[in-house]
């Protein structure tokens, strides 16, 4: 995992402003790849500074830098801070249909991080994905712990009544 520090990055900014605005050949800006790479929160407000539109900016996944953030387990201070900048980012999904409350339950990311964007938007637990998997779905899918499977059951229990268009129900899981 390639992580570059933020006297690095701050540097490079400095002497190459329009950097920040630059994409990748996944149409990741470089707002969108930090989160892919455990930031601190002083990274992520640098970036925003230096590019404030990256945060609503999508890669050819459609994800937002919430999405990534959710989707490589980063801190519950830097998804707080994106959602402080964006809240909407919260509802927002993918291509694939996911809101990052899918891409949290599906890529392991911490209790904490779950529970913030359970906080934020509840009705999330609620929406299927293009293959009519829930969070809870993915949940299952991927083992999460116990305390996560209760937190998504309790605000929706007829997610286990569910079924999606691979596995089924989640009893098939």
């Amino acid at each position: 995992e390639f992580q570059a520090s933020l006297e690095v990055v701050s540097l490079l900014l400095e002497r190459f402003p329009g950097a920040a605005t630059e994409k990748d050949f996944n149409n990741n800006t470089p707002l969108n790849s930090a989160c892919r790479c455990g930031p601190t929160p002083q990274m992520i407000l640098l970036l925003i500074q230096c590019n404030p539109d990256a945060i609503r900016e999508r890669n050819k996944e459609g994800m937002t830098p919430l999405h990534s953030a959710c989707s490589y387990q980063a801190s519950v201070e830097v998804v707080s801070l994106l959602l402080e900048i964006w809240p909407a980012a919260v509802i927002e999904k993918d291509n694939y249909g996911m809101t990052p409350l899918h891409n949290s339950c599906e890529f392991e990311a911490p209790f904490e991080v779950i529970s913030l964007l359970m906080n934020k938007y509840s009705v999330a637990c609620r929406e299927t994905d293009r293959d009519g998997r829930t969070p809870l779905h993915s949940a299952c899918w991927n083992n999460a712990p116990e305390r996560v499977l209760k937190m998504l059951l309790e605000e929706y229990p007829r997610a286990v009544s569910k079924n999606d268009l691979l596995m089924g129900s989640l009893q098939d899981y």
